[in-house]
Protein backbone atom coordinates (compact mmCIF):
# COMPACT_ATOMS: atom_id res chain seq x y z
CA UNK A 1 0.00 0.00 0.00
CA UNK A 2 1.02 3.70 -0.01
CA UNK A 3 2.15 3.38 3.57
CA UNK A 4 5.21 2.12 2.70
CA UNK A 5 8.48 3.52 3.43
CA UNK A 6 11.69 2.70 1.93
CA UNK A 7 12.82 0.79 5.29
CA UNK A 8 9.53 -1.53 4.41
CA UNK A 9 11.41 -2.36 0.99
CA UNK A 10 14.86 -2.45 2.66
CA UNK A 11 13.33 -5.41 4.99
CA UNK A 12 10.97 -7.22 1.94
CA UNK A 13 14.79 -7.46 0.19
CA UNK A 14 16.44 -9.04 2.82
CA UNK A 15 13.23 -11.21 3.28
CA UNK A 16 13.20 -12.29 -0.43
CA UNK A 17 16.88 -13.16 0.04
CA UNK A 18 16.29 -15.17 3.42
CA UNK A 19 13.64 -16.90 1.53
CA UNK A 20 16.06 -18.22 -1.24
CA UNK A 21 18.61 -19.27 1.04
CA UNK A 22 15.77 -21.27 2.48
CA UNK A 23 14.68 -22.91 -0.72
CA UNK A 24 18.98 -23.66 -1.10
CA UNK A 25 18.95 -25.41 2.37
CA UNK A 26 15.83 -27.73 1.44
CA UNK A 27 17.12 -28.50 -1.69
CA UNK A 28 20.67 -29.13 0.06
CA UNK A 29 18.12 -31.59 2.46
CA UNK A 30 17.00 -33.38 -0.24
CA UNK A 31 20.03 -34.35 -1.86
CA UNK A 32 21.81 -34.74 1.66
CA UNK A 33 19.26 -36.35 3.60
CA UNK A 34 21.65 -37.92 5.97
CA UNK A 35 22.75 -34.53 7.14
CA UNK A 36 21.04 -32.97 9.95
CA UNK A 37 21.67 -29.63 9.53
CA UNK A 38 21.06 -27.95 13.13
CA UNK A 39 22.90 -24.63 12.40
CA UNK A 40 24.44 -22.63 9.97
CA UNK A 41 27.64 -20.22 10.55
CA UNK A 42 28.29 -17.11 8.41
CA UNK A 43 31.03 -14.90 8.21
CA UNK A 44 31.54 -12.00 5.62
CA UNK A 45 29.67 -8.36 5.28
CA UNK A 46 26.13 -10.05 4.93
CA UNK A 47 27.06 -11.40 8.04
CA UNK A 48 27.91 -8.33 10.00
CA UNK A 49 23.88 -7.02 10.34
CA UNK A 50 22.37 -8.71 12.83
CA UNK A 51 19.26 -7.82 11.82
CA UNK A 52 19.10 -9.55 8.89
CA UNK A 53 20.88 -12.98 10.39
CA UNK A 54 18.08 -12.99 12.56
CA UNK A 55 15.28 -12.67 9.67
CA UNK A 56 17.43 -15.64 7.91
CA UNK A 57 17.12 -17.61 11.24
CA UNK A 58 13.78 -16.68 11.58
CA UNK A 59 12.64 -17.67 8.17
CA UNK A 60 14.55 -20.98 7.80
CA UNK A 61 13.97 -22.28 11.35
CA UNK A 62 17.69 -22.89 11.71
CA UNK A 63 20.16 -21.70 14.58
CA UNK A 64 22.25 -19.11 12.58
CA UNK A 65 25.79 -18.03 14.11
CA UNK A 66 28.10 -15.04 12.92
CA UNK A 67 31.74 -16.18 13.79
CA UNK A 68 33.56 -13.27 14.71
CA UNK A 69 36.72 -11.76 12.88
CA UNK A 70 37.42 -11.78 9.60
CA UNK A 71 40.24 -12.35 7.19
CA UNK A 72 39.87 -16.54 7.77
CA UNK A 73 41.90 -17.14 4.37
CA UNK A 74 44.68 -14.81 5.20
CA UNK A 75 44.95 -17.04 8.63
CA UNK A 76 44.87 -20.34 6.65
CA UNK A 77 47.85 -19.56 4.02
CA UNK A 78 49.71 -18.05 6.78
CA UNK A 79 49.60 -21.47 8.59
CA UNK A 80 50.01 -23.17 5.61
CA UNK A 81 52.98 -21.06 4.78
CA UNK A 82 53.95 -21.49 8.09
CA UNK A 83 54.35 -25.11 7.96
CA UNK A 84 55.75 -24.74 4.85
CA UNK A 85 58.98 -22.90 6.26
CA UNK A 86 58.94 -25.65 9.22
CA UNK A 87 57.93 -22.97 11.93
CA UNK A 88 54.64 -24.74 12.28
CA UNK A 89 54.96 -28.62 13.07
CA UNK A 90 51.03 -29.53 13.18
CA UNK A 91 48.70 -27.56 11.20
CA UNK A 92 45.64 -29.54 12.60
CA UNK A 93 46.51 -28.17 16.06
CA UNK A 94 47.55 -24.98 14.82
CA UNK A 95 44.27 -23.96 13.12
CA UNK A 96 42.04 -25.58 16.56
CA UNK A 97 44.34 -23.24 18.56
CA UNK A 98 42.69 -20.36 16.31
CA UNK A 99 39.32 -21.43 15.64
CA UNK A 100 37.09 -18.37 14.89
CA UNK A 101 34.39 -20.10 16.27
CA UNK A 102 35.05 -19.83 20.04
CA UNK A 103 33.39 -16.36 19.39
CA UNK A 104 30.44 -16.26 18.20
CA UNK A 105 27.02 -14.31 18.11
CA UNK A 106 24.09 -16.75 17.91
CA UNK A 107 20.86 -15.94 16.44
CA UNK A 108 18.24 -18.53 17.25
CA UNK A 109 14.58 -18.43 15.51
CA UNK A 110 11.92 -16.80 16.96
CA UNK A 111 8.90 -19.62 17.05
CA UNK A 112 6.63 -17.08 16.37
CA UNK A 113 8.36 -15.29 13.42
CA UNK A 114 9.34 -18.70 11.64
CA UNK A 115 5.45 -19.97 11.81
CA UNK A 116 4.41 -16.47 10.37
CA UNK A 117 7.25 -16.96 7.79
CA UNK A 118 6.26 -20.41 6.80
CA UNK A 119 3.05 -19.08 4.59
CA UNK A 120 5.32 -16.59 3.19
CA UNK A 121 7.71 -19.13 2.00
CA UNK A 122 5.22 -21.17 0.18
CA UNK A 123 4.23 -17.82 -1.71
CA UNK A 124 8.07 -17.41 -2.51
CA UNK A 125 8.21 -20.68 -3.70
CA UNK A 126 5.17 -21.21 -5.94
CA UNK A 127 6.34 -17.19 -7.44
CA UNK A 128 9.66 -18.36 -8.24
CA UNK A 129 8.20 -21.81 -9.70
CA UNK A 130 5.73 -20.24 -11.95
CA UNK A 131 7.05 -17.00 -12.53
CA UNK A 132 11.13 -16.12 -12.10
CA UNK A 133 11.98 -19.69 -13.26
CA UNK A 134 9.93 -18.88 -16.52
CA UNK A 135 11.59 -16.04 -16.72
CA UNK A 136 14.86 -16.80 -16.39
CA UNK A 137 14.47 -19.42 -18.71
CA UNK A 138 13.26 -17.53 -21.46
CA UNK A 139 15.85 -14.97 -20.72
CA UNK A 140 18.73 -17.30 -20.53
CA UNK A 141 17.65 -18.84 -24.16
CA UNK A 142 17.21 -15.21 -25.70
CA UNK A 143 21.12 -14.86 -24.11
CA UNK A 144 22.06 -18.24 -25.90
CA UNK A 145 20.53 -17.02 -29.03
CA UNK A 146 22.41 -13.35 -29.67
Amino acid sequence: NWGHKKEHLYRAILESVAYDFNISLSYISKLFPEFNIEKILVIGGGANSGVWNQIKSDVMGITYRRIEGYQFALRGSGIIAGYGVGAIKDIEKTSLNMDARKSMTKYIPNKENTEAYRGYNKIYRDLYKNTLKKTFDLLSNQLCIE
